[in-house]
C-alpha cells in the first residue's frame, strides 16, 4: 500500500458543504457538528486521491490499536499498514485530551498538563505502527464525531505522519445491513468483521488472525480474549455469529480456489423433493441429523452461486 501524494487541503465552498450535508446522515447527529467545526472541515482533503495498492505486497491491518511490545512480535509480526481506533479510546485512554467526558465544544487547553500528557501518550502509542493509516468511525454518534476530530486535530498540530480515514456513513450502514441479512443480528458488527469486509474488497487474498471466539483451543489450552488482555467483547457484538459467517466465507473460498466447479450429492435438507415425493434423511436410512449441525444454513451456500447443487437423480457415469 502506497501513500497518496500531493493532497490539496483548502476551505470548502458552499456547494461542497451541501454535498457533505447530503451524505452525512442526520440520524447520527454528526452533520451539524461537522459543518460547524471549520477546523475539522478545512482539514478534510477535497481532492481524494484514493489508495494505490501493490498487488504483490502483503498489507497488514490491525484492529483497535493493539500493543506491539517486543514480547508479542514473534507471533504478531512488525508490519502495519492500517490501524483502527474506536473513538471511545480517545476518552478512556487519553482523557479526551483534557476535555470533560461529555464535552460540548471541541477545544484544547494546550498549556495544561492534562493535554500535554495525553498528547504525548497518544503520539507514543501510535509510533509503534510506523507510517500507517488511522481508521476511525467518526460518524457513529455525536460524541464519537467529537472524539475522532480531537484525535485528528492533535495529529495535524503535531505534524504527525499518520493519515486519518473517516469511513463514509453509507459504507458503514451497508456493511451492517449485509451482515445482518446474513445472520449477524446485533446492534453493530465488530471492528474485526468490518475490516474483514474492507479487506475482501481490496485484497486478492485475506488471512485472519485472532478471530477465534472460544476461550480454549483445539488442545483444550486456556486462551484469553485478546493476546494482550482478557477484556470481554461488547454486548453490541455477536462474536459467535460473526465466527459462523467467517467459517462460511472460508468454506466458499476454499471450494472456489481448489475447484472451478463443485457438485454436491445428498445435501438436500428437506424430507420431500420438488415433486413432493417423500424422502428419507439418507438414501440408506432415516437417521435425524445431530443438533451440533445447522443443515438448513449449510444448504444456503449454494445460493451464493459458488457451489452448484445437484438435485436430479445421481448418474453412475458422473461419479
Amino acid at each position: 500500500m502506497e501513500k497518496p501524494r500531493n493532497v490539496i487541503v483548502r476551505k470548502l465552498t458552499k456547494s461542497e458543504k451541501k454535498v457533505l450535508q447530503r451524505y452525512t446522515p442526520n440520524e447520527l447527529a454528526a452533520q451539524r457538528l461537522f459543518l460547524a467545526d471549520q477546523e475539522a472541515v478545512q482539514s478534510i482533503p477535497t481532492e481524494a486521491p484514493g489508495w494505490v495498492y501493490n498487488k504483490t505486497a502483503a498489507d497488514s491491518f490491525r484492529c483497535n490499536t493493539p500493543p506491539m511490545d517486543d514480547k508479542y512480535w514473534k507471533d504478531i509480526g512488525r508490519r502495519t499498514n492500517l490501524i483502527t481506533m474506536n473513538p471511545g479510546q480517545v476518552n478512556f485512554r487519553y482523557n479526551s485530551f483534557g476535555n470533560k467526558k461529555k464535552f460540548e465544544k471541541i477545544a484544547f487547553k494546550r498549556a495544561s498538563k492534562a493535554f500535554q500528557e495525553a498528547k504525548e501518550a497518544f503520539l507514543q502509542d501510535l509510533s509503534v505502527y510506523g507510517d500507517s493509516y488511522l481508521f476511525t468511525e467518526a460518524f457513529l454518534y455525536k460524541l464519537s464525531a467529537k472524539r475522532a476530530f480531537l484525535a485528528h486535530q492533535v495529529l495535524l498540530e503535531s505534524h504527525a505522519k499518520y493519515e486519518v480515514i473517516f469511513p463514509h456513513p453509507d459504507f458503514i450502514r451497508s456493511v451492517h445491513s449485509y451482515w445482518k441479512k446474513s445472520g449477524v443480528v446485533a446492534p453493530r458488527v465488530s471492528t474485526g468483521l468490518l475490516m474483514t469486509s474492507v479487506a475482501t474488497q481490496i485484497c486478492e487474498e485475506v488471512h485472519l488472525y485472532g478471530f477465534w471466539p472460544f476461550h480454549s483451543d483445539r488442545n483444550n489450552r486456556r486462551l484469553t480474549e485478546h493476546y494482550y488482555d482478557n477484556a470481554l467483547p461488547s454486548d453490541a457484538h455477536k462474536i459467535s455469529e460473526e465466527f459462523k459467517q467467517l467459517q462460511r466465507l472460508f468454506l466458499v473460498s476454499a471450494a472456489t480456489q481448489i475447484y472451478e466447479e463443485v457438485h454436491l450429492y445428498g445435501f438436500w435438507p428437506f424430507h420431500s423433493d420438488r415433486n413432493n415425493t417423500c424422502l428419507t434423511e439418507h438414501y440408506f436410512d432415516d437417521t435425524v441429523p445431530t443438533k451440533n449441525h445447522n443443515v438448513p444454513d449449510e444448504f444456503k451456500i449454494h445460493n451464493a452461486g459458488v457451489l452448484r447443487l445437484k438435485t436430479n437423480a445421481c448418474q453412475r457415469t458422473q461419479l
